[in-house]
């Protein structure tokens, strides 16, 4: 579950192929009431691993189908950009200030891209850089300079990573 302070909604990941969003403005008695979208993603994003809220009205959402969809929170029947990659896409995380998706892979690898599915870096996976196993989780610290970005992984390894964000943007 994901909430977002300054839309007043909450995303619900479910296993059966949707997302839900309510308002949390309402009474909690009064839930089903206020219940907003249950959209049924299409049909091949069938098991929605995570789903976050970005700046905006977007909500990007990664699927074990490996696939990552950003939408509209105001049309949620077809995702503004999909992005394919080869393995089932773990917990996602997305870069609040410069809107980067850091995508955790069940292959080891985590990968960045932009909200637009241009595909920005990967993060290397060597024996002495990266995950030895599948990398469950990704989250972005623009605080800190020295590493922005966290994954952890089922190696039992966090790692934290500095990442240049106006290099990859520029080579973009």
């Amino acid at each position: 579950m994901s909430c977002s302070s300054c839309l007043q909604w909450v995303l619900v990941e479910q296993c059966i192929a949707a997302m839900g969003g309510w308002r949390y403005d309402t009474p909690v008695e009064n839930i089903t009431g206020s219940f907003v979208s249950n959209t049924a993603v299409d049909p091949t994003h069938c098991t929605v691993t995570s789903a976050v809220f970005t700046v905006g009205d977007n909500v990007v959402s990664g699927s074990d189908d490996r696939t990552v969809k950003v939408w509209d929170l105001k049309n949620m029947r077809s995702p503004i950009t999909t992005i394919r990659t080869d393995s089932a896409v773990n917990r996602i995380s997305v870069s609040a200030n410069q809107r980067i998706i850091a995508l955790p892979h069940d292959n080891r690898q985590v990968r960045l891209f932009d909200m637009s599915g241009v595909r920005l870096a990967r993060l290397p996976r060597s024996n002495r850089m990266g995950h030895r196993r599948m990398v469950c989780c990704t989250t972005w610290n623009e605080e800190n300079q020295a590493c922005n970005l966290f994954t952890c992984g089922f190696d039992r390894q966090a790692i934290g990573w500095n990442i240049n964000i106006p290099a990859l943007l520029q080579e973009k």
